[in-house]
């Protein structure tokens, strides 16, 4: 846990710094500069905590704590990379400890459309690939995944999204997984998101895990600093009777430029959102 304050520190301190002082705040609807993808406009830092209770059909309950970091850094108005990073550790009663790391790049690819003389994003779109190395009792794994994401914007306060891709050598199993989300934004500063993600792996003749989610996220008023909540049921098959129940609480601080932008606006133009990267359940342990 010390470790874990410690990182925590020192990226906060990190995204605080990074963040210019005539941050722009960008409201939907509206034409800006950070609504043209440039190196100068859409730079950005996310810091994360995150605390889980993993609450399984038998046995005690997990909990989990998580501080992570991600950047996004445009190559081009056509190009960015998002960088994203971050420490877990999970503690069960009777059981041992898991530490963790994770790592994961995007290559992204934004695009926007021209409506009546105005410039507004549409969506972007991008490729992934993650590594995560799990340690417990002396004993560690290590999962890569590989995939990409869409993320479409049909309205000014609606972004659908979807992802797809492989896993390779989970609890020594490959497999692949697919998701689907939509966040409707009741304000600029308020979102409700739902998903559903699907994870198939080979070994043991085949096992499945669908994770069925629903979060609430809000921004403080003119302040780079969001908090949230969330709940996720993760059911397991060939064991249809097991399952777990996930419910977390975390806030975001956000850094760069446009620091103190809208809620909309920090997860359509700022790092990526959690909801495009591999975060399958059964790979954690």
């Amino acid at each position: 846990m010390k470790i874990l304050l410690a990182y925590a520190l020192s990226i906060a301190i990190f995204a605080i710094s990074a963040a210019p002082s005539n941050a722009q705040v960008i409201r939907p609807g509206t034409t800006s500069a950070a609504q043209v993808i440039t190196a100068q406009s859409v730079q950005a830092v996310t810091f994360n905590l995150d605390f889980q209770n993993l609450s399984q059909t038998a046995g005690p309950a997990g909990k989990q704590w998580t501080v992570g970091a991600a950047g996004f850094f445009p190559f081009n108005p056509k190009w960015g990379l998002n960088i994203d990073g971050g420490l877990y550790t999970i503690t069960t009663p009777g059981s041992s400890t898991t530490n963790a790391t994770r790592l994961q790049a995007s290559l992204v690819a934004p695009w926007s459309r021209s409506l009546a003389g105005i410039i507004t994003p549409s969506g972007r779109a991008g490729l992934n690939v993650g590594f995560q190395n799990n340690s417990t009792a002396g004993f560690s794994m290590q999962t890569w995944n590989y995939g990409g994401f869409v993320d479409l914007y049909p309205t000014y306060n609606l972004t659908l999204n979807a992802k797809a891709g492989i896993v390779t050598k989970c609890a020594a199993s490959n497999g692949y997984y697919l998701g689907a989300g939509a966040s409707l934004y009741a304000t600029p500063d308020f979102s409700i998101k739902g998903s559903y993600d699907y994870s198939r792996f080979n070994a043991f003749g085949g096992s499945n895990e669908s994770d069925y989610g629903l979060h609430l996220e809000y921004r403080l008023s003119n302040a780079p600093l969001s908090f949230y909540g969330g709940y996720t049921r993760s059911n397991f098959s060939p064991l249809t009777s097991f399952h777990v129940d996930s419910t977390s609480v975390g806030m975001n601080l956000y850094g760069g430029v446009n620091k103190t932008a809208s809620l909309v606006n920090q997860q359509r133009n700022g790092t990526l959102p959690n909801s495009n990267l591999y975060l399958g359940l059964q790979c954690r342990f």
